[in-house]
């Protein structure tokens, strides 16, 4: 009798049959972990923003500066984490309105700084849906 080294029709059946289990179980699994992932990176760039900002105020404070907030400093402060650019063409507010910045998220969203000229309120909003439109409020005393 001859042997056969090949598998039965029936058995490549199983086999595929079971690597398509396998496919469903895991990508699920994959596609959470991408988001998780791009959520945590949101977090974090939100959390360097903030630290170049309490960064910039610091030094603000220790320079003894006073009065409305400089964007154009404050660019370079932000540039530090990202490339984030003022929203608007007058860079300096000193008609005491708030100033703008965005910035493109990792996932996909927006993000909107905005700095009240006059009190240094920061706001961080990300407009990613996944991630949730998530503010950081900052008071800062001058």
């Amino acid at each position: 009798m001859k042997k056969h080294n090949s598998f039965s029709f029936v058995e490549m059946i199983v086999l595929i049959a079971v690597a398509a289990i396998l496919i469903g179980v895991v990508s699920p699994m994959v596609s959470r972990y991408i988001a998780h992932s791009k959520i945590d990176s949101c977090v974090q760039t939100r959390q360097a923003l903030t630290a170049a900002y309490r960064t910039y105020m610091s030094q603000r404070a220790q320079q003894g500066v006073t009065g409305e907030i400089c964007d154009e400093a404050l660019t370079d402060a932000f540039d530090t984490v990202l490339s984030l650019t003022p929203s608007t063409d007058d860079h300096i507010a000193t008609d005491g309105s708030p100033i703008t910045y965005e910035g493109i998220c990792t996932g996909g969203g927006i993000y909107a700084c905005r700095i009240d000229a006059v009190t240094g309120q920061l706001s961080i909003e990300c407009s990613a849906a996944e991630h949730g439109v998530v503010s950081i409020a900052l008071q800062t005393a001058e």
